[in-house]
């Protein structure tokens, strides 16, 4: 029998391709029991299943990429951000103009406080839909973690007019952001919008009681302050700067009684037990 040489195989795959001999089908059953379980929240058995799925469904280009972006999400939910990262960013090299994959991977980069990063591809997901409001809020925020506070007011006011469902989150944001720009009326109005639509948030009324102290306006600030404690009425922290709050009204005795309160709830606030002892002292 003669043997084949062996430079005459490339010639024989290629022969194979051109007279359409069939190839291997694709198989994407495990894919989508993967997309349930991530659907459910089993990000693990999800990473399970598009992992099989991937290394043996003889999966297509546009089958792959969908099941690197399933695993890659899986992973984030699963807080293992290198696994995650490798495959977002195989999924971007495959579809260079799928959204989700630049949004799930600024969503990471968001995680790891690379702020900078996430705005860049918060831009490209937007670039691709344009009329997503919540990508306009999450770029918000990483404006926010890289101090840009101007391009941060601007993406929560585009969130806004896209969706007012995030009216809430936006007006207590534009509050964070107005505090940091020292704008301490703005901050307050803004976290009054925010308690109007999300009014059982203490946290809402904390920080505008915080503002109302900046402000030299205790009284409203106490006021703010006993909402919060009303809707939450274990929240050291509220107790804290409420007792703040009674130390510019001159009331050292409530002061003292708040704080003492706050550190037998548990406070934030790591100067609440030293001011107690200050202000005994000063007795």
């Amino acid at each position: 029998m003669t043997s084949i040489p062996s430079m005459l195989f490339p010639f024989a795959i290629t022969l194979t391709i051109l007279l359409g001999m069939p190839a291997a089908a694709e198989d994407t059953r495990l894919c989508k029991q993967g997309e349930e379980a991530f659907g459910r929240g089993n990000h693990k058995l999800a990473v399970n299943l598009l992992t099989l799925c991937i290394d043996n469904g003889k999966l297509g280009t546009e089958a792959f990429a969908r099941a690197s972006l399933y695993r890659g999400n899986a992973f984030l939910g699963l807080d293992k951000f290198k696994d995650a990262l490798n495959d977002l960013k195989r999924t971007i090299d495959m579809r260079k103009n799928l959204a989700p994959a630049y949004s799930s991977r600024a969503l990471l980069f968001a995680r790891l406080e690379k702020h900078g990063l996430a705005v860049v591809d918060y831009d490209q997901a937007i670039r691709f839909t344009p009329e997503n409001a919540r990508l306009y809020y999450n770029r918000a925020l990483s404006h926010m973690g890289v101090r840009d506070y101007q391009r941060a007011l601007k993406d929560l006011d585009k969130s806004e007019q896209l969706d007012r469902n995030f009216a809430g989150a936006i007006n207590y944001n534009r509050g964070v952001v107005f505090a940091k720009l020292k704008l301490y009326d703005k901050a307050v109005s803004s976290f009054d919008h925010a308690i109007h639509l999300r009014w059982r948030m203490a946290v809402n009324y904390l920080n505008r009681g915080v503002m109302f102290i900046r402000a030299k306006k205790y009284d409203a600030a106490v006021t703010s302050l006993n909402y919060s404690i009303s809707l939450k009425p274990n929240y050291g922290d509220a107790f804290t700067y409420r007792g703040l709050a009674r130390e510019g009204q001159n009331d050292r005795q409530m002061a003292i009684d708040d704080y003492e309160t706050a550190v037998g709830y548990g406070t934030t606030v790591n100067w609440t037990q030293k001011r107690i002892s200050q202000l005994r002292a000063a007795k």
